[in-house]
């Protein structure tokens, strides 16, 4: 066997062994995914110079942390007109890379799942360095974009790979998504935007939770895995509270609406900032 071939195998049985563990670890270990991105500065405000954050980080590599499912990943990223970008390859790139490149970007391939995610609930944490920004991944449908920002991923994968890439296959896997990570918007925003649907599982929940009014908010969940307390001191009995984040809460067995707000003007609890 080639020694390609059994350094990528190798590496094949490193990254399935980790999948599980290192979800308790405070970010990702290299290309291994990781937990909750914990430490470092946090930024909420919404505008970022984007140019200055990622000065000198050469490849533009980010630690990339969804807030639904709360996993996180490294992963490459790209400043384009002021805006940061977060390709998600499907096809368009791992399989024009040389081997062995090719063998192990296959294999995470295999296994992402993180774009599916970051579609329904787009809230992330991204960490460059020491610092952590909360944004809102936001999937880029205009097709004039999109067809510049593949130029542009093609160009810095070439640069990475010290190689040309071949060409572009015309069989599936051949897509690339690319998420711009716009800033958070406010709950009164949300609230404002919530599509019809959604307000209708809304008004469901408060009439479940009782009329909620500006004062304390109290629930416990039926199976007692946790209690929701919103003048709570503690952000532990929140957390454990596994049932509840900041923009859902579930009652029982089923949630009523994806990330559905339940009055979320009114509501007020605190979470762990990096739970957010």
């Amino acid at each position: 066997m080639r020694i390609d071939r059994v350094v990528a195998l190798a590496f094949a049985l490193a990254f399935m062994a980790t999948l599980g563990g290192c979800s308790f670890f405070d970010g990702p270990t290299g290309p291994f995914p990781g937990g909750r991105l914990r430490t470092g500065e946090l930024v909420s405000e919404p505008d970022v110079d984007w140019a200055l954050a990622t000065r000198d980080v050469e490849p533009l590599f980010i630690e990339l942390q969804l807030v639904e499912p709360p996993r996180s990943r490294t992963t490459g990223a790209m400043v384009y007109e002021g805006q940061l970008y977060v390709p998600c390859d499907l096809g368009f790139l791992w399989r024009r890379a040389p081997a062995p490149a090719r063998w192990v970007l296959h294999l995470i391939y295999v296994f992402k799942r993180w774009h599916e995610d970051a579609s329904e609930d787009g809230r992330v944490v991204v960490r460059i360095r020491d610092t952590r920004y909360r944004r809102q991944a936001v999937r880029v449908t205009d097709p004039e974009l999109v067809a510049k920002l593949r130029t542009r991923v093609e160009e810095e994968a070439e640069k990475m790979l010290g190689a040309p890439l071949g060409e572009v296959p015309t069989d599936d896997p051949n897509d690339i998504w690319f998420f711009r990570l716009d800033p958070r918007p406010a709950l009164s925003d949300l609230s404002q935007s919530e599509p019809a649907a959604q307000q209708g599982a809304a008004a469901a929940g408060r009439r479940a939770l009782g009329e909620v009014g500006p004062g304390p908010v109290r629930a416990r969940a039926p199976d007692g895995a946790g209690a929701f307390d919103s003048n709570a001191d503690s952000s532990e009995g929140i957390r454990n509270a596994r049932w509840a984040d900041v923009w859902r809460i579930r009652l029982g067995p089923q949630v009523l609406a994806p990330h559905t707000l339940l009055d979320a003007g009114r509501l007020r609890w605190n979470l762990p900032e990096a739970d957010s």
